[in-house]
């Protein structure tokens, strides 16, 4: 069943005649509808090729501001009388364009090479703009059960608090230092540009160059099958334990984030938007994963409402039945390369609204992250067996996470141990028979 904004692009374009005109209009109505825009560019299987490429354009070439423009706000920022007592070259022409800042390439005094990222002026003003004008309407909207359901009015607030952040770059650059840390310790695979933090401010941004190219704008076919493979592997478990291990990931992975670098490796970029989960979300989603990668829907049914997604009065046994009813058509006898998990998704969120679901901000970021990654890793690799990737992952999680428990309130350590015995009759790893046998002889004293 195709979304809302994908409708409604359709229509304009059939009626109105032409992509140029709807990307004008997508452009004129504000950032919120450019991030939209972006969120589609990478699902062609949903929207065509055609109108992905048309849309693609939202990603890094809109209209940039003018260099003298760049120039005025980087001396504004470091005090500087002219660009080049920080830069021996500044690239007058920008690499990359987006809704709210352009990217130029860059020489530092010591001969590094750089990329200089610069906010746009207008951009605050105009996110302030859009959201004295939308907030009304969707305070209007809220009047309808469903818009009230799904929180409409905390989500607008909360797409505009994102773009707050994002439109400073000096905490770009924080997110950037964290995640890269994170990548480095643990050796995922993945390149991340280093800060140059004597460069940073709030509206200036400086970063090593990353001489690579988006990975749209790559012809794949010339990469070996088996490099392909590993590229799409390496970046999916860098997700993966982005949002279930650290519970801090990178949101926006649209094409024109990933680049594909001239030594075959995966690099990310623009980490303005960052996905954040507190402990108890990241236990809940660890639980969620685990069960559904297991085909244990009851378990997972009872975590949905412990955390609160379902109503107090809602029938979780029928909320099992019916995940395991959408798990079956879209799962079972089908290889998992060629699984949809965006109509699993939708498919999932359709039937939570027959119980009830109570929509989560920060859910609702990491489904949209998903959406996109899915797009950029069916593009890298459509043969990629996201499950067998994903279910090694999930049992290593559940090992570290295995003194917390999720599906029930336990007051005491037999209790814990107990529940540890429950949510690991699974395959897992040599650890769960001595767990098992120790369970069992407490159960016997």
């Amino acid at each position: 069943m195709p979304s809302l904004p994908y409708f409604c692009y359709f229509i304009i374009q059939k009626a109105l005649g032409g992509e140029s005109f709807v990307l004008r209009v997508v452009y004129d109505l504000g950032i919120v509808f450019v991030k939209f825009g972006q969120l589609f560019s990478t699902r062609e299987d949903l929207i065509g090729a055609q109108n992905a490429k048309a849309l693609a354009v939202l990603r890094d070439s809109l209209p940039p501001i003018k260099f003298s423009t760049v120039s005025r706000v980087i001396c504004a920022q470091f005090n500087l009388l002219s660009i080049e007592e920080a830069f021996s070259f500044l690239d007058p022409i920008p690499i990359a364009t987006a809704s709210i800042a352009q990217v130029h390439k860059a020489v530092l005094l010591n001969g590094c090479n750089v990329a200089v990222k610069v906010l746009k002026p207008s951009v605050r003003k105009n996110v302030k703009t859009d959201y004295q004008i939308l907030l009304p309407v969707a305070k209007l909207l809220h009047l309808f059960p469903f818009f009230k359901r799904i929180s409409l009015v905390d989500g607008l607030k909360d797409v505009f608090r994102r773009l707050d952040f994002e439109s400073m770059l000096d905490i770009e650059a924080s997110n950037l230092e964290l995640m890269s840390s994170l990548a480095v310790q643990h050796k995922f695979g993945v390149t991340f540009p280093r800060v140059h933090w004597a460069y940073v401010a709030r509206d200036v941004l400086v970063m090593d160059w990353i001489d690579g190219r988006p990975i749209d704008a790559v012809d794949l076919s010339l990469v070996e099958g088996y490099q392909r493979s590993e590229m799409a592997k390496s970046l999916l478990v860098l997700f993966l334990h982005q949002i279930y291990r650290f519970g801090f990931f990178h949101a926006d992975p649209h094409y024109g984030n990933v680049l594909l670098t001239k030594e075959q490796k995966l690099a990310l970029v623009d980490f303005g938007h960052v996905g954040i989960l507190n402990d108890q979300e990241r236990l809940y989603f660890v639980g969620i994963m685990y069960f559904f990668l297991k085909g244990d829907y009851k378990k997972m049914a009872n975590i949905y409402y412990r955390a609160g997604y379902l109503d107090q009065d809602a029938d979780v046994d029928r909320f099992a039945i019916f995940c395991q009813m959408i798990a079956m058509r879209h799962i079972k006898h089908r290889k998992s390369s060629k699984i949809n998990g965006m109509g699993l998704m939708s498919d999932l969120l359709l039937a939570t609204s027959s119980f009830g679901m109570r929509n989560s901000i920060r859910l609702a970021s990491l489904q949209r992250t998903l959406v996109m990654l899915e797009g950029v890793l069916n593009f890298i690799d459509p043969d990629l067996d996201v499950w067998e990737v994903a279910k090694p992952i999930a049992d290593q999680l559940v090992l570290e996470y295995f003194v917390f428990d999720v599906t029930s309130q336990p007051h005491s350590s037999l209790d814990i141990l107990r529940n540890i015995k429950e949510l690991m009759g699974y395959e897992l790893s040599g650890i769960k028979t001595w767990i098992l046998n120790f369970i069992d002889s407490i159960n016997r004293q």
